[in-house]
């Protein structure tokens, strides 16, 4: 959603009422003694009013103290006194002054109209909230506090009374730039989908329409899952120059328009796709890089692929028929001097627009595209067994979690969109009592990785240290039997890796999370737990742990490790076990067929090896072939 400039502090009419004969201005009667100076004194505030209304802010304020001189409480000069310092920057001073003004005439709508914009200027919305009421309730149809307030309660997702305070504005002949664009995002958001879309068509009819508007318009169509004119839209985003937190580097080449014509010459050629927005969007417009290559292989053409630093290691290994480097854009873009030559440019998130026109271009979801390092995997299953208390049962399921992510700083929604998707790690409690049977393992990064100490029930193993990028945190995941993750880029990696993970999802979510369905079109393996009510968690958690009771009674009983695997966690990765090596390579890559044949072939080689059975077992287990996997660990007992 977009944040429009609020209207300005309205020094018009500020004195209008306030020397009025007495009765007429509720309590502001004691401005009313008599005498000479106080006519004085409203003599200079009209003239504080002319010298403001010239421009002349040096008369306009000598005016004021001129006449705060004479008269204390003259309530006006205060008010403009204040509107003249908050004009200069000096908005402490300008609240105090304003606050006086409040003070005397308690009652005065365009008082708090104007301490309600300066406050909000500066980032106290919750008492410019008050201040917007306090002047609607005087003067219910002050179109300007309408549509600051309205947008206000729109930002905070209040849609209902936002859109209330809007039609109240354009009933009363309102007609400011955007006022569409907002009923439509407020319509959207109420399901009253006619009107969203009766409200957008007259926005984007206008011609000097704002390019905010035709990006919630692609939002609203792609959750609504009208993907082909959803994404046609989505293609306008970076007309909105950031506004939307969407950056397009411009490396100067063609756009690529999906297409390798080898009749034109597209054999030999190179596409460069490049990041354009967070790390989970990367991800998951990835889903759409198998296609992609297998059309640029057959084209004999060649891709480049520019994405942030945590991804490269990532996506090198799960792409290696492209070129990875890294790219952030305004930061540190791609070099691609020592690459050669590149023949056009696409970012990333256009790839849909290509490859996803229908609910059933999803169907390689089913696939995963990601790839973890099965060494690294297999490393992190030894530290999990190794940290269990010794002697213990192992736990039946190990479990990632991944409760909140770092807002993006420079963007005050999406910093209350990350606050309002997170949840307090201490509300995981509730699953409490599925310890020991789950191991819980924090997911996070080092960042607030020393947050898994507010929920001490749960005794999470935390690795948040060694979250150095994606690669690392994908092969911890490898090792994991499920992740529960909120909206962020973890659960875009554990989708794209192919684990089941279990999403809690905010009222109102993302866009490609559509609006009812319970499971990802983007991710076969996960699926989504939404709020009932907005804010509210409790009983997404408590659904959570109705579902892992379901999962835990089928789940198997693991065995724990041995004394010499725990004194030799490396064993499984010796160099003299090629075989080993090649199942294990093939079973981080999620393909179980070729998997299970190098698995045969390394028992025969190794029949009787503990570290040979249990790696079997695991591929076993993965692969649903129950009997192979309680038979292979009882021979390594």
């Amino acid at each position: 959603m977009d944040r429009a400039p609020a209207k300005r502090p309205d020094h018009r009419g500020a004195a209008v009422g306030c020397r009025a004969p007495p009765g007429q201005c509720g309590n502001a009667d004691p401005l009313f003694a008599a005498g000479s100076q106080v006519t004085a004194a409203a003599a200079l505030v009209d003239k504080a009013i002319a010298a403001l209304g010239a421009g002349d802010l040096d008369a306009a304020e000598a005016a004021c103290q001129q006449a705060l001189a004479l008269d204390a409480q003259q309530a006006d000069a205060l008010h403009i006194a204040g509107h003249i310092a908050g004009r200069r920057g000096q908005r402490e001073q300008a609240l105090a002054l304003v606050e006086q003004a409040i003070a005397l005439v308690p009652n005065h709508p365009q008082y708090h109209y104007n301490m309600a914009v300066s406050l909000g200027e500066m980032g106290r919305e919750n008492e410019a909230a008050l201040h917007y009421q306090a002047c609607l309730r005087q003067r219910p149809h002050h179109g300007d506090a309408l549509w600051n307030y309205g947008e206000m309660l729109r930002m905070a997702e209040h849609f209902e009374r936002a859109a209330e305070l809007f039609l109240r504005f354009e009933a009363g002949g309102g007609n400011y730039p955007a006022l569409h664009h907002r009923l439509a995002v407020c319509m959207g958001a109420l399901g009253r989908d006619a009107e969203a879309a009766a409200r957008f068509a007259r926005e984007l009819a206008n011609p000097g329409h704002d390019p905010l508007t035709r990006w919630e318009h692609a939002l609203h169509l792609l959750s609504r899952e009208r993907f082909a004119e959803g994404f046609a839209q989505y293609r306008h985003r970076f007309a909105c120059g950031g506004r939307n937190s969407v950056f397009c580097h411009d490396f100067g080449l063609p756009s690529w328009q999906g297409r390798f014509d080898v009749a034109s010459g597209g054999s030999g050629r190179t596409l460069l796709v490049h990041g354009e927005q967070g790390l989970g969007d990367e991800m998951m417009f990835a889903s759409v890089l198998p296609e992609l290559l297998a059309d640029a292989q057959a084209a004999g053409a060649r891709v480049v692929l520019a994405v942030k630093p945590p991804l490269v290691r990532l996506f090198a290994a799960s792409f290696p028929q492209a070129t990875v480097c890294p790219h952030k854009v305004g930061v540190a873009v791609a070099d691609l001097a020592g690459l050669r030559r590149i023949d056009w440019q696409v970012a990333i998130g256009d790839l849909p627009h290509f490859y996803r026109k229908t609910e059933a271009d999803f169907a390689s979801a089913a696939r995963p595209y990601l790839r973890a390092d099965p060494a690294r995997t297999g490393w992190y299953a030894r530290q999990l067994a190794l940290q269990e208390p010794p002697g213990a049962p192992a736990p039946r399921l190990r479990v990632g979690i991944m409760w909140g992510s770092n807002p993006a700083a420079h963007n005050a929604k999406f910093m209350r969109w990350t606050q309002q998707r997170s949840i307090p790690v201490h509300m995981f409690e509730r699953l409490v009592h599925r310890v020991p049977e789950v191991r819980f393992v924090s997911l996070q990064n080092h960042e607030r990785g020393a947050e898994a100490a507010l929920a001490p029930g749960l005794d999470i193993l935390d690795f948040s240290a060694l979250q150095t990028d994606f690669a690392e945190t994908a092969a911890l995941i490898g090792a994991l039997d499920l992740v529960i993750s909120v909206d962020t880029s973890v659960s875009h990696l554990a989708g794209g890796l192919g684990k089941p993970c279990w999403v809690p999802l905010m009222k109102r979510p993302d866009w490609r999370h559509g609006l009812v369905r319970d499971h990802s079109l983007w991710y076969s393996g996960t699926r989504y737990f939404r709020q009932s009510v907005q804010h509210q968690w409790d009983d997404v958690l408590d659904r959570i742990d109705t579902a892992l009771a379901e999962l835990l009674a089928v789940a198997p009983v693991r065995v724990p490790l041995l004394p010499a695997e725990t004194a030799d966690g490396s064993a499984a990765m010796r160099p003299d076990r090629p075989e080993l090596a090649q199942a294990l390579a093939l079973l981080g890559a999620r393909d179980l067929p070729a998997a299970r044949q190098w698995f045969d072939r390394a028992l025969a080689r190794e029949p009787d090896s503990p570290a040979v059975q249990w790696e079997a077992a695991m591929e076993a287990l993965t692969a649903g072939d129950w009997a192979r996997g309680w038979d292979l660990h009882e021979a390594r007992l």
